[in-house]
């Protein structure tokens, strides 16, 4: 994953499981991250523990399943490289 340095990447879900350890990885490599999840003390907790890795993390709280929601937050973030889902269906 080495060519993830200076790489911008948005991951849906990524502040628990999986996604999270996805950004660990992503964070290891100096990956760029923007965290998105429905759970804020949550994105912030996995902001915190990442930022101590040294990554640069935003944060955005937004339910994935809220689809105007997703699209408007989408259209605000800057350009992206890598998009990662964890979303679930329910």
């Amino acid at each position: 994953m080495s060519e993830l340095k200076n790489r911008h990447i948005a991951i849906v879900g990524g502040s628990s499981g999986i996604g999270f350890r996805v950004a660990e990885r992503a964070a290891e490599e100096g990956a760029k991250l923007i965290l998105l999840g429905r759970n804020l003390p949550r994105l912030e907790e996995a902001q915190k523990q990442l930022q101590a890795l040294g990554a640069q993390v935003d944060i955005v709280a937004v339910d994935a399943h809220d689809h105007a929601a997703l699209e408007n937050v989408f259209a605000k973030l800057p350009a992206l490289d890598h998009l990662v889902s964890m979303v679930g269906d329910v």
